[in-house]
């Protein structure tokens, strides 16, 4: 709001990132301000939603902006393809335990619960630090299900070689901006299980290597572990083919930075972007 008026006032283009979950918090919490959000994105002169999902909630509330969006994913350093390797050594979970509630630890756990009842128990590792306080009330959430175990912190190359060796990825996030793990590990190698309407939704509709879940039904969760599991050779293929298209490529840092400097090139109302001539 701040800046709409700012920019206004100088006579200058701005441009907006809509990140998710911190946005959908305050449409949701100020409702009074409806109108008044509705005029930032409208008048913005470039928007970056950092996934699909995220663009739909708050144009569905907002409505569209006159000028250009442009999807703008999060970067990380780990975006160069490791290939899958087949024969995984079970399920694989990577955060601070410091956020196991919004993480969704106990769903995670419950799902695994359900198909342990059903003596499928899959092996679940948890990679994440934490003080001793969160340590210890995710182990009272795991502490009923034997084949899930807090691993505790490890460094960034051991993740991405624990990831490497896994049969599958599953953060079935309650809430997630977007959630860069889910793409350092399809770089990994690993295929993903994620949370349908949050996260990367909206990125992989129908790609055999990411399986959306409700996250608030552990049914829905298990079933994805089921899926992963029975089909981790055919998951894993398409991933491979998938880390050498140009729909890997867009999250890679040097593609994620050409769009951005085009986003604000297209803002400023210029026609070329630097590094162009």
């Amino acid at each position: 709001i701040a800046v709409r008026r700012a920019a206004q006032a100088c006579g200058i283009p701005y441009g907006l990132s809509i990140q998710g979950d911190s946005d959908t918090k305050v449409m949701d919490a100020r409702r009074d301000l409806t109108g008044e959000l509705s005029a930032v994105l409208r008048d913005s002169a470039i928007t970056f939603p950092f996934a699909p999902w995220a663009w739909k909630r708050v144009t569905d509330r907002l409505g569209e902006p006159h000028a250009p969006h442009i999807m703008l994913p999060c970067a990380t350093e780990l975006d160069q393809p490791m290939a899958p390797v087949t024969g995984g050594d079970g399920l694989l979970s990577v955060f601070h335990l410091q956020s196991y509630k919004r993480k969704n630890l106990a769903g995670m756990a419950r799902a695994v619960a359900l198909l342990a009842a059903k003596g499928e128990a899959p092996k679940l590792s948890i990679i994440g630090g934490g003080e001793p306080a969160e340590r210890a009330a995710c182990e009272a959430i795991v502490a009923k299900v034997p084949s899930m175990t807090l691993e505790g912190a490890k460094d960034r190359d051991e993740v991405r070689a624990a990831m490497n060796r896994a049969t599958a990825f599953v953060l079935p996030s309650l809430r997630e901006s977007f959630g860069l793990v889910f793409i350092e590990a399809l770089f990994a190698g690993l295929p993903i299980i994620y949370p349908e309407g949050t996260a990367v939704d909206g990125y992989f509709d129908g790609a055999p290597f990411a399986l959306p879940v409700d996250a608030r039904n552990p049914e829905s969760i298990a079933l994805a572990m089921e899926v992963a599991i029975a089909r981790e050779d055919s998951m894993k293929a398409a991933l491979a083919d998938w880390q050498q298209s140009d729909e890997a490529r867009r999250f890679q840092r040097g593609s994620i930075a050409e769009s951005f400097a085009r986003g604000l090139a297209i803002g400023c109302g210029t026609t070329t972007v630097p590094g162009d001539q």
